[in-house]
């Protein structure tokens, strides 16, 4: 008794730390930027959510995810998808909860400048009020008001141009058009990073040109980030703000130019400030150069989704044909038991009627045997009384031959003695009447008590059998009856719950469909399904 309690304990604890875990995970959740790394992170999570998971691997996998996400770096095995089927152990994981605090790597660089800190800040508020509705044109119109402002103030540490060296860079001229993206830079942008390779050896003294630049892809992107919920290309409405914001500068950059020329030779300190502005320039650069594919990935969740949905909507599709077939056996099941029933039911009316005409057949010849003994008796009883009565005569005759002799003889003693034996002979004889009148009496009686007691034993055997077979039959229909309910009740009660388990997994997908897509501020009622 003490083990399984402990069991129930230990799982119990477990089930707690998934559910700290969890809250923990997320708190994280507003801070990540990247949407395929949300997406690795949502199908992660949901492997470790399944039921069959060994609870103490789940949670040491969901404390090195929480890890990770907290560092913001999706490293093996949660930079790819996860397996089919059971989890390998994970030696790596320190049994650890994770920090209580968490910020993006971007919060962790101590170069970037009080612009950068500033747009940091405006993300981690936009990434909390995820579901607050936004304006792409008043967001493009208040980034032009800024650049404009910070453009005053940049034109005055800039320098004449004839005492500026001639710059020295690296850099290849912009295309307006964004680059496709291979693999691994999706598998870079998963976990999160920024991709440094292609612009570790950049060094160069950026323009009002460039920053100009910066600002117009800034607005672009924020945008596109604003209008993922849309699920039509919107490569043409970003295009159209680049331009727009290209035509902006290319109209300020003369007006910078001509403040230059105009302005004294630039000191130390503003030559400090300038490289200050590259290198925030070149970070920002790095940071919206990630977020241009937001819109992108969302596309492909967004389309992700909608394929899950098809395949619900077939998967209840071949459902519902599956409960048509159902259904249809069970009538066709339901007719084939009705004429069976009917088949025993005048199987059973043949059985009863034969059983009653062998029965009638037995008491006939039952009946038959009593009457042949009955006329036996009545012809054994006429024998003895014509018996009787020839003795009876032979005697009479006699005492009148006495008598004859008697009275022709005159003997007086002769008579007495005649009288004598003829008072004898008369008591002998009604003796032997009563004897056999009474003997006749108790045969009569006797033939009576017996033919009484056949006709109760053969009404005793004919209700006995009527009742046996009666009550047989009702038995053998009642099991058999009762067999074919209780199977056919369960049949519906297991098919019953089976769709109401298919139903409630179905509501339950369509339940958590609909909060991803609300989380993301997607209008699921538009969808076409």
């Amino acid at each position: 008794m003490d083990k399984p309690v402990e069991t129930q304990s230990n799982e119990d604890e477990l089930d707690i730390q998934f559910k700290e875990i969890l809250c923990e995970i997320r708190k994280h959740i507003p801070f990540i930027n990247s949407n395929a790394y949300l997406f690795q992170c949502r199908i992660w999570l949901e492997k470790l959510s399944g039921p069959d998971m060994d609870k103490v691997l789940r949670n040491l996998y969901l404390i090195e995810l929480c890890n990770q996400i907290e560092n913001n770096k999706l490293c093996p095995p949660f930079n790819e998808a996860p397996p089919a089927g059971n989890l390998k152990s994970f030696s790596r994981i320190s049994m650890k909860m994770p920090n209580k605090s968490i910020l993006p790597q971007i919060q962790s660089r101590s170069n970037l400048s009080r612009s950068a800190k500033a747009l940091i800040s405006a993300q981690q508020k936009k990434a909390n009020k995820r579901y607050a509705p936004k304006d792409i044109q008043g967001n493009i119109e208040k980034y032009l008001e800024r650049e404009r402002d910070h453009s005053k103030g940049i034109s005055d540490i800039f320098v004449p141009i004839d005492t500026i060296k001639p710059i020295k860079s690296t850099i290849k001229p912009k295309s307006t058009q964004l680059p496709m993206r291979s693999q691994s830079q999706t598998n870079k942008f998963s976990c999160g990073e920024p991709i440094h390779s292609s612009h570790s050896n950049i060094k160069c003294e950026t323009s009002a040109n460039d920053k100009t630049e910066c600002i117009s892809r800034e607005i672009a992107i924020d945008g596109a980030d604003d209008s993922w919920s849309d699920i039509t290309d919107q490569d043409e409405e970003i295009d159209d703000n680049t331009i727009k914001c290209e035509i902006d500068k290319d109209k300020e950059c003369p007006k910078v130019v001509e403040e230059r020329s105009t302005k004294p030779a630039e000191t130390s300190e503003q030559r400090t400030i300038v490289s200050q502005t590259e290198e925030d320039n070149i970070i920002f650069s790095y940071n919206l150069k990630d977020m241009n594919f937001i819109s992108e990935d969302w596309k492909k969740t967004i389309a992700a989704l909608q394929l899950r949905l098809s395949e619900m909507t077939h998967q209840n599709d071949y459902l519902n044909s599956i409960i048509q077939k159902m259904e249809i056996k069970i009538d066709e099941t339901n007719a084939q038991h009705q004429a069976e029933i009917s088949n025993l039911e005048y199987e059973h009316s043949n059985k009863i009627e034969t059983l009653k005409n062998n029965f009638h057949e037995q008491i006939r010849n039952k009946s038959k045997i009593n009457d042949e003994l009955i006329n036996k008796k009545d012809e054994e009883i006429f024998r003895l009384t014509d018996i009787i009565q020839k003795r009876c005569q032979q005697i009479s005759n006699e005492i009148s031959s006495l008598q004859n002799h008697l009275t022709s003889c005159e003997c007086d003693k002769k008579l007495g003695l005649l009288k004598k034996c003829v008072s004898k002979m008369d008591k002998t004889f009604k003796r032997s009447e009563r004897e056999y009148l009474r003997q006749i009496e108790k045969l009569k009686e006797d033939l009576n008590s017996k033919e009484i007691s056949l006709q109760i034993q053969l009404n005793a055997q004919k209700t006995e059998l009527l009742k046996q077979t009666n009550v047989n039959l009702e038995e053998e229909f009642n099991k058999k009856l009762n067999a074919l309910e209780i199977k056919y009740i369960k049949m519906l009660e297991e098919h019953e719950q089976e769709m109401m388990e298919k139903k409630k997994h179905d509501e339950e997908e369509i339940v958590i469909l609909k909060q991803l897509l609300t989380r993301h501020g997607i209008s699921y009622d538009n969808i076409d399904v």
